[in-house]
């Protein structure tokens, strides 16, 4: 019984980082869509969510609930930038 309650301790903290961690990198690529930055950061988020994927495989043994669990996470970071917006990420130059 408590291994099962640290699973679930550990999904739902791994759930929450990454759901925190996808709204500030959509973020920045809504940001900086126009920017070469574009490019490091959509393969950043590629490899975050693969990341996400692939640790919890150890807690989840069945794959299409390890990817509802992400469209789960993915409509709350919709849910947050719907209501909240997106955060605005610009680079100011050092004053000379």
């Amino acid at each position: 019984m408590k291994h099962k309650l640290l699973a679930g301790l550990d999904i739902a903290v791994e759930s929450i980082c990454y759901t925190l961690l996808t709204y500030l990198l959509l973020s920045a690529l809504f940001s900086m869509k126009h920017s070469l930055l574009y490019i490091p950061l959509m393969a950043l988020y590629t490899v975050i969510t693969g990341q996400y994927l692939r640790g919890l495989e150890k807690h989840i043994p069945r794959a299409w609930l390890r990817w509802l669990l992400l469209a789960v996470c993915f409509g709350a970071v919709l849910a947050v930038a719907a209501t909240v917006g997106y955060l605005r990420m610009e680079f100011v130059p050092f004053a000379a």
